[in-house]
């Protein structure tokens, strides 16, 4: 998987999930307006496409919010993602590896 929660789809295997983002909701004509990542090979483009409702239910969002705060999305180590969590952990092994230096001062060590 490359999201550290259990795929939705093993949940209930009688519904038809979609991933992408919806972009547009129609109450009107009953549909949603969503866009989505495909990739082949090194090739990714974002494909439109609409989908038809009976009842729309509105959860929770896959996207990590900062909440407008500059800075975040460029300093902050989220955890959604397999790949976020191998990040944090060389991160750490960096650390331990510079503090671990004989040449280094205890106060550089520490920061």
């Amino acid at each position: 998987y490359r999201s550290i929660t259990e795929s939705v789809r093993e949940i209930n295997r009688k519904v038809n999930y979609l991933e992408g983002t919806a972009t547009e909701i129609n109450p009107e004509t009953k549909t949603i307006s969503c866009e989505s990542v495909v990739c082949e090979g090194n090739s990714c483009s974002i494909e439109d496409f609409s989908v038809p409702y009976d009842k729309l239910i509105v959860t929770v969002g896959a996207q990590t919010n900062t909440f407008g705060i500059p800075g975040v999305r460029e300093h902050c180590c989220f955890l959604k993602q397999v790949e976020d969590a191998r990040r944090i952990r060389t991160a750490i092994v960096n650390c331990f590896e510079r503090a671990n230096l004989p040449h280094l001062s205890e106060e550089e060590k520490t920061s």
